[in-house]
């Protein structure tokens, strides 16, 4: 499976989380030090959903 592919996937999974989630698993994410690159898809998804504040506002939660 090519990256393209990949990401295509993760993308199409990305879109199916609610807000909540997904800025939880991007909190999380980035707490864990995980993969840049899955940093950077949550965070990317973040941003088309307009939610950048959200994630500010939830990383001064924990």
């Amino acid at each position: 499976m090519g990256l393209s592919t990949s990401s295509a996937k993760m993308n199409a999974i990305l879109a199916c989380l609610n807000d909540e989630h997904l800025i939880e698993s991007y909190v999380e994410a980035q707490r864990l030090q995980l993969e840049p690159d899955f940093i950077d898809m949550l965070r990317s998804e973040i941003t088309r959903r307009g939610l950048l504040s959200a994630i500010q506002y939830k990383a001064l939660s924990y």
